[in-house]
Order: C-alpha cells, then sequence, then structure tokens
C-alpha cells in the first residue's frame, strides 16, 4: 500500500483502467502516489509499471475488503470513485426467433445498481469515517470526488439501470458533502 510522508495518497477505485486510470495518471504527475483498484485480477496486473503507482483488487461491493483496503493504508488523502459497470439491456426486447417478449431481468439491474451506487458509496463512507477521525492539516483532512455519467441525466436506449445507478450518485454527493 502506498505511504508517504512527502506526497498525498489518492484510492482510485475502478483506476485499473479507462477514465479511473486517466485520473490516476493526472494525479500521479501531480505528485501523488496513488492506489488503484479493478474488479479482477487481469485489470490489475495489466496496469503498467511505474513509480508511486501500485494497484491490487478490489470489489467495491465487499464490505470487508473495502475495510481491509482502507486500513491497510499507513496514509489516505484522496478518494476518487470510478468503479462502475454497464450493460445496455432495453426494458423490453424480443426474443431471438420468436415474437416473445422479455423483460429486463432484475438481476442485471440490481448487479449495476450494487456496483455503481451502493459500491460508491460503501468506498466513500469508510473512507469519510477515516478521514473523520483524522487531525486536519490546515482547514482540510482529505477529499473526495465520485464520477457519475452525462446518463444521470440523458441516459440513452438500453441505460435505464446504469442512468438509474449513476442519478443516485448524483443525488447523493451533495447531501453526503453537507453531512462532512
Amino acid at each position: 500500500m502506498p505511504t508517504s510522508t512527502d506526497h498525498k495518497v489518492a484510492l482510485i477505485t475502478g483506476g485499473a483502467r479507462g477514465i479511473g486510470f486517466g485520473i490516476a495518471e493526472a494525479l500521479l504527475q501531480s505528485g501523488y502516489r496513488v492506489l488503484v483498484t479493478g474488479l479482477s485480477d487481469e485489470e490489475v496486473t495489466a496496469v503498467p509499471p511505474r513509480d508511486h503507482l501500485s494497484s491490487t483488487r478490489l470489489d467495491v461491493t465487499d464490505d470487508h475488503a473495502v475495510a481491509d483496503i482502507i486500513s491497510q493504508c499507513d496514509q489516505l488523502d484522496a478518494l476518487v470513485n470510478c468503479a462502475g459497470i454497464a450493460v445496455a439491456r432495453r426494458t423490453v426486447t424480443k426474443k431471438r426467433d420468436s415474437d416473445e417478449l422479455l423483460a429486463h431481468d432484475l438481476a442485471t439491474f440490481q448487479k449495476i445498481v450494487t456496483v455503481n451506487l451502493i459500491g460508491t458509496f460503501n468506498v466513500l463512507s469508510k473512507f469519510a469515517a477515516r478521514l473523520a477521525a483524522a487531525e486536519p492539516v490546515g482547514e482540510e483532512r482529505g477529499v473526495i470526488v465520485n464520477t457519475a455519467s452525462v446518463a444521470a441525466f440523458d441516459g440513452q436506449i438500453g441505460q435505464a439501470a446504469y442512468s438509474a445507478s449513476k442519478g443516485g450518485v448524483v443525488g447523493m454527493t451533495l447531501p453526503i458533502a453537507r453531512d462532512l
């Protein structure tokens, strides 16, 4: 786990690829030490080796795993929540080679909401508890950034679950900021 007295340390969920990895690169250039997470071993091992960059597997919906990652870091100054999944699925589709109509399955909808919304809250709340217990540096204890999507406001065909989950992230961010 990264630690430093000379650098700030950031945890980026979903940082092993995509937007999260782009944010990791920007933070590295700004002098941060960065720990990125990915859902699979393949994602984590694909992270290119760099100074001040570590990677580990993390399922943001696993309460104990999240608590362990946060407690194992000697120092954490920033959290960027980028972990998320998307499955394009219409609310109603036609079965192949048939006129039978199929409803969007609940399990897929629940999984997307669980990872994108509940997983974001899971990591955020544990990180926030750690920050609240820390001594401030000046007037700050740290920073939390949640990533959502324009789909929270303008979802496209097949994005009902993804849009709902990202709308939830948007909806919880301001009240949480006020809480903290």
